[in-house]
C-alpha cells in the first residue's frame, strides 16, 4: 500500500512541474516565440514524441523540469530575430512569469474546488493532553514547548492575551500571533489546575521550535477506541471497539499522552490493560508490535481512538462563485504565511535544517497526505504550488526571478546584458543550483533516516 501512496506523491510532483512548464509555454506561444523542448524532469528523454513541432519528453532525472526556446542559450552563434533573447525585454518578463502565474492560479483552483466540499467543522473543549518529549510525536528526543512552557495533563486553558478560550481554535489562534512578536515578548496564557488559575507563556523566541514542530498539547483527549488494525497486537489481546482503556499495569491511564508514551516504550513487552466495556471492567494482556522506521524500536498497538469533539456543525461547500473568491483569499493567507516564514529563515529565527526541504522530502509529505485523505492531499498540493510560485520569482541565477531581474534591468537601461555576462551568470547558477539540490537532498535524507 504504500507503494500506492508514493506512486501518488510522484505523479502528483510531476503534476506541478507540469503546470509550471506549461505556463512557461503558453506565454511563450502568446509572446510569437517557439518552443523547441518541452521537459518532465531533467537530463536525456527517456520517453519523447514530437508534436506541434515541440518536443516533447520525460528526463530521467524526474525533480524538476523546462521549457527550452529557440536561442535562449547564450552560447549560441548567432541570434535570430525571433530568438529568446532578442525578444523586447517584457515579453521576455511574460515568458518567465509565465510558469510562476501558472502555479499561483492553480493553487486558487485547487482551493476553490476544496471550497466546494461540504464538511465537518469540529472544536474541541481547551483541556489539553500534553506530551512531556517530542519522541512520542516526531521522534525527536527534546522536550515540547507545551510541557516547558509549564502545561499539564488535564489544564483548562481559560484565557488567552487576557481574552476568554472557549475552544481549540481560540489557543491555536493567540500560538499564530507569536510570528508579530519582537524578541522578548510572549503570549500568555492562564490555565485552571485543581481548581486554582495558573499563569503560564510562551516567548516569542521558542517560535522557531513552533515552526518546525507540534506545540505538544492536543485537544479532545479520548480513549475509546474505534478501529482495531487487523493483525495488530490489540486485535491478539482481544481488545474490541467501544472499549475504554483506563489503566495500563494497575496504573490508571486518564490522558492519551501517557498510553501513548506506555505503548511507545515498551515494544514486545506484556503489559496489563484494564478496560471499560460495556459498564464492566476486564483486563487483558498485550504485547505491544514494534515499528522499526529508522531503526528505532518503538511500541504499536494497533487501535484508533474515537474522537472528542466539544461540538460538530455540517457546513456546505461554496456555490462555484464564492468558492473562487475562497480560493483567491486562502491563497492570499497561506502566500503570507509562507513568506513570513520565509523572512524568519532567512533572518535566521527559525533553523534551516528543519524547515528547508526537497523534493525526497516534498514527496514523503504528499503520500503522507494522500494517506491521509483526498482533501489533504489537494490542500497541500496547493501549498507547494503556492511554494513553487514563489521560490521561482525570487531573483536566483538560473531560476525565473533571475530572468526577469535581467530584463528589467535592459528594459530601464535600453541595453542588452553582454553574453559573456549572461553565460557567467547561467554558470554560476547551475553551480549553486547543483550544490543546493545536494545539500537539500542530504538533509532530506538525514531527517527521513532520523
Amino acid at each position: 500500500m504504500d507503494i500506492f501512496f508514493w506512486i501518488v506523491a510522484f505523479l502528483v510532483l510531476g503534476v506541478l512541474i507540469f503546470v509550471h512548464e506549461m505556463g512557461h509555454l503558453i506565454a511563450g506561444m502568446l509572446c510569437g516565440i517557439k518552443a523547441e523542448v518541452f521537459s518532465i524532469g531533467y537530463g536525456k528523454g527517456i520517453i519523447s514524441k514530437e508534436l506541434f513541432g515541440i518536443k516533447f519528453q520525460l528526463g530521467w532525472f524526474p525533480f524538476g523540469g523546462y521549457c527550452k526556446f529557440k536561442g535562449e542559450d547564450p552560447n549560441s552563434i548567432a541570434l535570430e530575430k525571433d530568438d529568446f533573447l532578442n525578444m523586447h525585454p517584457l515579453k521576455r518578463i511574460a515568458i518567465a512569469f509565465g510558469g510562476p502565474a501558472f502555479n499561483y492560479f492553480f493553487a486558487v483552483v485547487l482551493l476553490a474546488v476544496l471550497a466546494t466540499m461540504p464538511y465537518v467543522k469540529k472544536t474541541y473543549a481547551p483541556v489539553v493532553t500534553v506530551f512531556e518529549s517530542y519522541k512520542y510525536l516526531t521522534d525527536k528526543n527534546e522536550t515540547t514547548l507545551a510541557y516547558s512552557a509549564g502545561f499539564r495533563n488535564g489544564d483548562v486553558i481559560v484565557k488567552a492575551n487576557g481574552n476568554a478560550v472557549t475552544n481549540d481554535r481560540d489557543v491555536y489562534s493567540a500560538l499564530m500571533k507569536l510570528a508579530s512578536l519582537e524578541k522578548g515578548k510572549s503570549v500568555s496564557f492562564i490555565v485552571r489546575r485543581n481548581g486554582k488559575e495558573l499563569p503560564l507563556s510562551i516567548k516569542a523566541e521558542q517560535l522557531q521550535q513552533l515552526q518546525s514542530k507540534p506545540p505538544g498539547f492536543l485537544f479532545g483527549n479520548s480513549l475509546s477506541i474505534k478501529n482495531i488494525a487487523k493483525g495488530s497486537a490489540a486485535e491478539a489481546a482481544g481488545l474490541k471497539s467501544g472499549d475504554t482503556i483506563i489503566a495500563i499495569n494497575g496504573v490508571p491511564t486518564l490522558y492519551y499522552s501517557d498510553f501513548r508514551k506506555a505503548i511507545y516504550d515498551n515494544p514486545g513487552v506484556k503489559m496489563s490493560l484494564t478496560v471499560n466495556r460495556d459498564g464492566k471492567q476486564i483486563k487483558r494482556d498485550v504485547i505491544p508490535g514494534q515499528d522499526m522506521r529508522g531503526g528505532i524500536a518503538r511500541g504499536k498497538l494497533g487501535v484508533e481512538f474515537k474522537d472528542n469533539p466539544l461540538a460538530e456543525e455540517s457546513v456546505p461547500g461554496k456555490p462555484p462563485h464564492l468558492a473562487l473568491v475562497a480560493g483567491f483569499t486562502e491563497s492570499g493567507t497561506m502566500l503570507k504565511g509562507y513568506l513570513t516564514g520565509l523572512g524568519m529563515l532567512v533572518t535566521g529565527k527559525i533553523p534551516v535544517k528543519d524547515s528547508v526541504g526537497g523534493p525526497i522530502r516534498i514527496m514523503q509529505m504528499t503520500q503522507e497526505a494522500a494517506k491521509a485523505s483526498i482533501v489533504g492531499l489537494l490542500n497541500f498540493m496547493a501549498i507547494i504550488s503556492l511554494i513553487l510560485f514563489v521560490m521561482n520569482l525570487l531573483p536566483i541565477p538560473i531560476v525565473d526571478g533571475s530572468i526577469i531581474i535581467i530584463s528589467l534591468w535592459e528594459l530601464i537601461t535600453r541595453k542588452p546584458v553582454n553574453r559573456s555576462v549572461l553565460m557567467k551568470i547561467q554558470m554560476f547558477g547551475f553551480i549553486l543550483l547543483v550544490t543546493l539540490g545536494l545539500l537539500i537532498t542530504f538533509n532530506d535524507i538525514m531527517h527521513i533516516l532520523k
